[in-house]
């Protein structure tokens, strides 16, 4: 189970009229074909891509962090960790979104698990 602890992360939405609201999201893998996704404590349904890579849609654009441009272009990662028990070698976790350099904020979100990179 690759997120067993899951992902949470209190995140500031793109408006800037709501840049004091926080929201959640919470993100559980339960096993390769298993994701629980919630915002703001509503359930949002992931589309299950392959065994262990999922994507959804969230109601608000978010910024999930680091631009990964030279790495992976119109992809930023937002949080890459080691598969629990793997090591500092992976496989990875990662959650991400497809961003351009003029807007890094949006609404599809990405989940690989037991990636070979970050």
């Amino acid at each position: 189970m690759a997120l067993a602890a899951g992902v949470l992360w209190v995140l500031t939405p793109s408006c800037p009229a709501l840049a004091k609201t926080t929201n959640d999201l919470s993100i559980l893998e339960y096993s390769d074909t298993s994701l629980a996704v919630s915002w703001n404590l509503v359930a949002i349904a992931p589309t299950l891509l392959a065994p262990n890579h999922w994507q959804f849609t969230l109601p608000d654009s978010i910024w999930l962090g680091e631009d990964a441009e030279g790495i992976m272009p119109g992809y930023s990662i937002g949080v890459s960790f080691p598969v629990p028990g793997a090591g500092n070698l992976g496989p990875w976790d990662n959650v991400g979104s497809f961003v351009t350099e003029q807007d890094p904020y949006s609404n599809l979100i990405d989940v690989q698990c037991h990636d070979a990179t970050t």
